[in-house]
This record gives C-alpha cells, sequence and structure tokens, in this order.
C-alpha cells in the first residue's frame, strides 16, 4: 500500500491518501452507494452498485494502476472512505 499523503484535516479527523487495494472494496462501495444519493453532480445519481460490481471496476483499476494508465487516489479516515480521485 503506498500512502501519498498522511496528516490530519483542519478539524483534527486523521486523514490519508493512498492508492486503493483490493481489500478496498466494500468501503469504495458504500462510498459511492451513499454519494449517490445525494444530489450532486455524478454519474451515480440515485442509483446504487452491488459490491460484486466494485470489486470487478477495482479489480480494473488496479490492473490499469500496474500498467501506469490510470491514476486512482482514495482518501481515508480509518476505514471510511472520505473520497475517491480518478
Amino acid at each position: 500500500m503506498k500512502i501519498i499523503y498522511a496528516g490530519t484535516t483542519r478539524k483534527a479527523k486523521s486523514i490519508i491518501v493512498r492508492y486503493p487495494i483490493a481489500s478496498d472494496a466494500k468501503a469504495m462501495c458504500e462510498y459511492i452507494n451513499a454519494l449517490s444519493q445525494e444530489q450532486t453532480f455524478i454519474r451515480f445519481q440515485g442509483e446504487e452498485i452491488t459490491l460484486q460490481d466494485e470489486i470487478k471496476y477495482l479489480n480494473s483499476q488496479l490492473e490499469r494502476i500496474q500498467r501506469h494508465q490510470e491514476v486512482l487516489l482514495l482518501v481515508l479516515s480509518g476505514d471510511e472512505v472520505l473520497a475517491l480521485q480518478v
């Protein structure tokens, strides 16, 4: 696991920014499904993805990262995904 940044927010919440690993699929799935329920400008608006869909997506992203074709970073506080940047 490669950590890009470790620190705290202005409200003293500990965070890390790092590349994803295979075991992040569940937390990523929970994050995107929660975000989808908000009124935002994201591709998934009101939809819900399954854990299997997220595992498939994450595996394809990890392969692209290995080939230096993609960058995907997670911002986490503990095990909770706070942000995802592709």
